[in-house]
């Protein structure tokens, strides 16, 4: 979750670890949930299935949802369980555990929890906002993995988060008039709807009385759009996909959704795109602005804005990095963020040309331009990659790389990153080696990582290639 600055946006996206289950499956969820509007009401009754043999069973679920029971089965006899004293809370969530379960047995929880309800449209605010709130704004819900709104396993050998699984769950609002979880299409006039998806997906919930429209499988939720503006947006996605396509070799077989939302933070007002989140393939925007505030007219036709576009770049490179590709490890933020604003700088050269990638590289280098950095081959723990590593020191560390050892043999290290997905943690040496293995000459990559992993971007090959960018010279 990040602010929207003024040259480029980017959003940042919640990891959804591997597994140790069987075969390497995902987790299972099927069961119900039940929104109450007018009381702030979320129910859910749902099971876990798929797990992996443990002697005990743990699982995160929102810290203001209340269990009512943990059982093996929906009818079974409710179970005994860890959490409700000295709870644990992680992130957003409370840590329970819970044993006597066989791995053919579903882990089964039922809860319920009530949330502040801000009427946003009658000018109610709270302080802050954020990814992993639970938010209703007096006309719909808005809840995401990182909220942990449904029952997210723990990996009981890496002791990672679950949170990507296939699913089948009926949602009910008797006072809704559309319903949608990420991964399947929005459901609109029926007050109870069942989600399916066989494709393992971070879950993201929004119901409520909003607009809806669909086309070629491209969905536009929260705001109003026109079918010509449907269809000119639809038509820039296509573009980048196809040259994210050709950048990595790995055809691009699914379309984001686009969700304008309503914040509940009085930081994020109405009619303002200033805040962005994206659980894929589901990009959300604040403002509940309408469609057409993505776009300007060129030369007679509809085009992405150029902060547009960029935000747009970003979360659809995110299909291949958080999306096919799940990283972990100390680089998880840079395999996360840094490769997704990397690809969007190169689909910005593509289809706009060398002056606004240059002056695009100059706006992400005067930002950091003081920085101190973390040398990437000393990085041991995820936290070290994290302010503005991830989204402008990386991506500016890629592109010199990329320039060092060939932009193809870069391409074809990545392109094997998406296609094997490996589920060990991935730290420098891995990343080196698969560079190696793509074609990068050692003694390049030495000299490469003597100039530029330094502790400082000020004294690092960073400044010798970007600095003029920022000057203005480009």
């Amino acid at each position: 979750m990040i602010n929207i600055k003024p040259a480029l946006t980017f959003i940042a996206l919640t990891l959804a670890g591997g597994s140790a289950l069987a075969a390497n499956a995902d987790p299972h969820v099927e069961g119900s949930l039940v929104l109450t509007m007018d009381k702030g009401m979320l129910e859910g009754n749902l099971c876990v299935s798929g797990l992996a043999e443990a002697d005990e069973y743990e699982f995160l679920l929102n810290r203001g949802l209340n269990l009512r029971a943990i059982r093996s089965s929906p009818d079974g006899d409710p179970l005994a369980y860890q959490g409700f004293f000295n709870a644990v809370s992680e992130g957003d969530a409370t840590r329970y555990s819970v044993s006597g379960l066989f791995p053919e047995q579903s882990l089964c929880v039922e809860y319920v929890g009530a949330y502040p309800i801000y009427d946003v449209d009658a000018g109610e605010r709270s302080t802050i906002d954020w990814k992993g709130q639970i938010a209703f704004d007096g006309s719909t819900v808005r809840a995401t993995e990182q909220a942990r709104f449904y029952p997210v396993p723990i990996d009981p050998v890496s002791g990672a988060p679950l949170q990507r699984v296939t699913f089948d769950i009926h949602v009910s609002c008797s006072t809704c008039n559309a319903i949608y979880i990420g991964g399947s299409a929005p459901v609109v006039g029926q007050h109870r709807a069942r989600f399916q998806s066989t494709d393992p997906r971070a879950l993201l919930l929004y119901a409520g009385s909003f607009p809806v429209l669909s086309t070629d499988d491209a969905h536009f939720l929260g705001a109003e759009v026109s079918p010509k503006v449907s269809v000119a947006i639809n038509q820039e996605v296509v573009r980048i996909a196809r040259t994210l396509e050709r950048f990595l070799g790995i055809e691009y077989d699914e379309r984001p959704a686009l969700l304008s939302f309503a914040s509940v933070s009085r930081e994020h007002q109405l009619g303002e795109v200033d805040w962005a989140f994206l659980t894929w393939p589901t990009i959300a925007l604040s403002g509940r602005r309408p469609f057409a505030a993505l776009m300007e007219e060129q030369d007679g036709e509809l085009q992405l804005t150029p902060d547009k576009q960029m935000l747009i770049s970003h979360e659809m490179a995110h299909y291949f990095f958080g999306g096919r590709y799940m990283p972990r490890g100390p680089l998880v933020n840079f395999l996360l963020e840094s490769t997704a604003e990397f690809l969007a700088l190169q689909v910005i050269r593509e289809l706009d040309g060398d002056a606004r990638y240059e002056a695009q590289l100059g706006l992400h280098y005067q930002e950091v331009a003081s920085s101190e950095m973390v040398p990437m081959d000393q990085v041991e723990r995820a936290p070290q990659l994290s302010g503005d590593f991830p989204f402008r020191i990386g991506p500016l560390l890629l592109v010199v790389l990329a320039e060092r050892i060939g932009e193809d043999v870069l391409m074809r290290a990545l392109s094997k990153l998406v296609l094997e997905s490996p589920r060990d943690p991935v730290n420098y040496a891995d990343f080196r080696s698969r560079l190696l293995a793509a074609g990068a000459n050692e003694k390049i990559l030495k000299s490469y990582e003597k100039d530029c992993f330094l502790e400082s971007v000020a004294a690092s090959c960073l400044k010798d290639r970007f600095s003029s960018n920022a000057g203005g010279n480009h």
